[in-house]
């Protein structure tokens, strides 16, 4: 592992990158008052995951790489989807809005498409992406029509929260699962280097 350092400290700043667009996130968030619990786990493990890498750097322990990469990193991850989740759960209020259009995002060759919804709260209007994600653009497109109106859910709280659905996301089983291999993975590759 030793002629891997350079490979952990390329590791180590995108993780303190990472870290302090979270902090932005948390100040963000403190101003709209949608500051939670699970984001801060999520923080405090994200910004432990370089500081072990530093420390592994420095004390040439591997250890530290295995707390770093199999703990910090997956516990951290774990807590961002159990925020989404918090989030996706309070969407309980029902309102018709209409569907305006999707956004794109892109990553290494595969693409999600997230609905954008238009709709009046309160007296207030909206325009707010769902918090629910396609992976498929013809399954988007057989979903939704520009132009006409769903019932989704919104946050009552915040309402420029909402959802289409109210079932379960299997994403969350799967950013799970893949979080609890990642661990197990990153155990047995501590077991082998005692």
């Amino acid at each position: 592992m030793r002629e891997e350092y350079g490979f952990f400290i390329f590791l180590t700043v995108i993780g303190l990158l990472v870290g302090i667009a979270f902090i932005y996130c948390l100040i963000k968030d403190r101003k709209t008052g949608q500051l939670t619990f699970f984001f801060k786990l999520a923080v405090v493990f994200w910004l432990l995951m370089p500081l072990l890498q530093i420390l592994g750097i420095a004390s040439r322990n591997d250890l530290y790489f295995f707390a770093s990469a199999g703990l910090a990193m997956p516990l951290s991850i774990i807590f961002i989807l159990a925020e989404l989740l918090a989030r996706y759960n309070r969407c309980t209020h029902r309102i018709t809005a209409t569907y305006t259009s999707y956004r794109r995002t892109s990553s290494r060759g595969s693409s999600c498409y997230t609905p954008v919804f238009s709709y009046r709260y309160n007296g207030e209007d909206y325009v707010s992406l769902s918090l629910r994600m396609y992976f498929s653009r013809r399954k988007l497109d057989r979903l939704f029509q520009e132009g006409r109106t769903y019932e989704i859910y919104i946050n009552p709280r915040f309402p420029g929260q909402c959802t289409e659905k109210h079932s379960f996301p299997m994403v969350f089983i799967w950013g799970i699962s893949l979080c609890g291999i990642w661990f197990l993975c990153a155990l047995g590759q501590f077991l082998q280097q005692i």
